[in-house]
This record gives structure tokens, sequence and C-alpha cells, in this order.
């Protein structure tokens, strides 16, 4: 102050309290000083210092929080990429093993195919006018039973294919009794050798709108099981009509089935009534899967000890939608004596299939292999028609044969390709080389309409 020099000090008193000094020389000589008390002043730089520095080390908490959240984030990730890779390998496998499962189903069904074939063409080949009316009534329903045979392995390998979901549902306009008819026919057979009464109450000129396969094997599935579970009593088939809906049902007069396992019975490998018959218990499952995907539910009524009631609900068609087929009468169709070349690595097929032909006024080489095939056709003339098997297991199929005869010959071939492999591709080219395709077992109408076809094509 002495010297005139401006100064500012800050000190803090003994009560507490902080005083700023300020002191400045004025222009004329002498020195003037303010004391300012700047108590709360320096608190609330002190409050602020101390809030900055809780708020660094709260925003470093929350940074380690965060890296930490981050390197969880990024390790749950990392698994969920695993897992969803090891998902991707489970989905290959399951892929690779359903589609192996196909394979062997069709392999299999080729070969339980090929027998039921021959037994169909043997019945046919069989000269009806030297059995008696009842011998003759057996004999259809022998037919028939090999029909249901032929339609169950059909659906064995449909199974497969919806569970790759490669099968859907081919809804068409049918008359209910040609689905109908054959199964009443069937299980009254099986009814009456299990010692059941069986009635069927169907009506006349109903169409529905489904996919007949599906519902086939539907009431099939019902019918077999009433007939299995049904120790004494009555099966029955009927149907009525709700609207615009009809109703399906079987009813029996078995053990009946607990309310509770209403659904459960609908579950694959579940039998409710183990020991009554044999079967793992798919049929129910497998008819459920069906009617779902025809959107026709099932429905089940049952009391116990005194019988069950299974139903499926199908939408109704339209009459002028319908297809009629018209049933030709082998035994009384006529051809022409012809001449054909048959190749079928079974030997029970061959003769089979020479029996039926030459009961037709119609004759034939037959061969079991390949190589035997060509070798004839280099020493003579192309025959009427072939009738060629696909898989003859002698590294050349059916369709690599009728390439090879065709160039011996040098003329386009008439005739099939009658095979128990029923792939879309098989079919496309063999009708690119002229020739119709036949899937075993084949039915004697088929095999007749197609030798007339031939008859018909040679006269042109």
């Amino acid at each position: 102050m002495q010297q005139g020099t401006p100064h500012r000090f800050i000190r803090r008193r003994s009560d507490g309290r902080v005083i700023e000094m300020v002191g400045n020389p004025l222009p004329n000589g002498g020195f003037v000083t303010s004391f300012t008390d700047v108590t709360e002043h320096i608190e609330t730089q002190q409050a602020l210092e101390d809030a900055n520095i809780d708020l660094e080390a709260r925003i470093q908490s929350r940074s380690r929080q965060v890296r930490e959240v981050n390197r969880e984030l990024t390790e749950e990730i990392e698994r969920r990429r695993e897992t969803e890779a090891e998902l991707k390998r489970a989905k290959r496998e399951a892929e690779a093993a359903n589609a192996s499962k196909t394979r062997f189903l069709a392999l299999a069904s080729h070969d339980i195919l090929q027998p039921l074939n021959a037994a169909r063409l043997y019945i046919e080949a069989i000269d009806h006018t030297q059995l008696n009316e009842k011998n003759n009534q057996l004999l259809g329903k022998v037919d028939n039973a090999l029909d249901s045979t032929e339609n169950l392995l059909s659906t064995l390998l449909s199974i497969a294919k919806m569970e790759q979901g490669a099968m859907q549902p081919k809804l068409k306009h049918v008359d209910l009794n040609t689905i109908l008819n054959p199964l009443v026919e069937e299980y009254s057979v099986l009814a009456e050798q299990q010692k059941l009464e069986f009635r069927s109450r169907t009506r006349e000129g109903l169409v529905v709108h489904t996919d007949p396969t599906y519902l086939r094997r539907i009431v099939q599935n019902f019918l077999s099981n009433a007939i299995k579970y049904t120790d004494q009593g009555s099966v029955l088939l009927g149907v009525r009509v709700h609207g615009r809906l009809v109703e399906i049902s079987v009813w029996d007069t078995g053990p009946g089935i607990p309310e509770q396992q209403y659904e459960k019975i609908f579950e694959a490998f579940i039998r409710y009534h183990k020991g009554s018959a044999s079967g793992v218990g798919l049929g129910l499952s497998v008819a459920h899967r069906m009617a779902a995907q025809l959107s026709s539910p099932i429905s089940i009524r049952s009391t116990l000890g005194k019988g069950s009631c299974f139903s499926v609900r199908v939408p109704m068609g339209e009459a002028v939608h319908l297809v009629r087929q018209r049933h030709q009468v082998v035994n009384r169709a006529q051809t022409d004596a012809m001449h054909f070349v048959c190749v079928d690595d079974d030997p029970e097929n061959i003769n089979a299939l020479r029996a039926l032909l030459e009961k037709w006024g119609s004759s034939c080489e037959t061969f079991t292999r390949a190589e035997d095939a060509l070798e004839y056709a280099r020493n003579h003339p192309k025959p009427a028609g072939v009738l060629l098997d696909y898989q003859l297991g002698q590294g050349m199929d059916g369709l690599a044969l009728a390439e090879a005869l065709q160039t011996i010959w040098g003329e386009p071939l008439q005739g099939a390709l009658v095979t128990a492999v029923r792939e879309g591709d098989v079919k496309i080219q063999a009708r690119k080389l002229g020739l119709q395709f036949l899937a075993k077992p084949v039915k004697p109408a088929q095999l007749k309409a197609l030798l007339q076809h031939i008859q018909r094509a040679n006269r042109r």
C-alpha cells in the first residue's frame, strides 16, 4: 500500500468466513482498499470442483460398466453365432437323415412292389371263365386287397415326403363313393373274419372337394382301428351332410377311450389299447396330420365300455367339376395279336407279364438282362412294342436301354417304361423317348389301354 502497488488477497478468518481484499492506488495520490465477503462464492466453487471430481469418478465407473456390458454382449453374440452354427449343422444332419430315410423307403417300396406287381398280373392272367361265381368273387377280393396294400405303401412314401414338406394335398372334385365303396368291400371281409357285423350307410351321388388319397387313408385308418380294437359287436361306416360339409364317421362297439386321452391318441407311437392288437401307433398320427393339411378336422366321441366314433368333415364338391372315369372291362376288350419285347430283372414279373399278354392273344420275348435284350435286337426286327423296367440293376436302366434299342432298330419305339420308381423326372424322360409311363403294380386296365394305344399307333 505504501508503494502504491495494486494487490489482491483472500484470507480465511477464524470464524470460517472468507474475505477478499483488493487494493488499487488513486490517480491523485492515496490508496483505496475494498473488503468483500466471498465465502459463498468460494463454497460454491469448491462444491463445483467436488462435483466435477465425483462426476469424473462416475463417468469412469459407468465407462467401466459399459465396457463390461460390451464385453458380455460380444461374448453373447459369439455364443449365439456358435449356437446358430450348431443349429444349422443339426438341421443339415436332420435333412440328410430325412432324405436318407426317404431314399430307403423308396428302395424298400420298390422291392415290395415287385411281387405285388407280379401278383396283380397273375390274377388278371387267370381264365375267369373257368371259375365259378364264388371263386371269381374271392379273386376280386384278393385284387382289392392287393390294391389296398399298394395304397398303404404309397402312403408310407407320402409320410416321408410330408415330413420333408415335399408333399401337399391335391384337391379335386370326386364322387365320395369311389373312395368309400372299395373300403366297404375290403373291411367287410376283415370284419367277417373277426366275427363282427359290418354295416355302411353311404349316399349315392355325393361329391366332395378333397384329396382322394388323403381322405382314403384317413377313413381307412378309422376302419382299421375300429375292427382291430372291437372284440364283439359291430362297426358302422356312415355319411351325413351338415350344410356344405360332409361328415364321414366310423362307429364301433369297442372298449371306448377316456376323454382325457382324446388328444394323446393322435400322437405318434401311442396306442391306448396296447394289448388288443398289433401295430406301432402311427395310424392316427398320420391321419391327423393329413386332416390338418386338408383343413378337415377330425373329431372323436367315446363312451367307456360302449364304443367310439371317429369322424372327419370335408367340404362338399360340385358335380359339374367331376371328372367321370370310364371303367374298362379288361377281359372283354380285344386287341390284335402283337409281339412285344419285355425286360425286367424280376423273373416273376416277366412270367406274369408273359401269361397276361398270351391270355390277350399277344406274344413276347422276355429278358431279365439288358445285354440279352440288346443281343436279341441286333438279330431281329423291331416288335410292335416294348415293356421295359426302369431299375435293371446291371449298369443300364430302362431309359438307357430304350435309347440303345432305338439306335439298333433305327426307329422310334412304341411301349412303356414300367417301374415302381415314381419320380417326376423319370416320367418326363420316358415321355421324351416316346414311351408311356406305367407305375407298378400295373393295373391290367392300364396295360390293356396301352396295348390298344400301341395297336392304333402301328396302324397309322
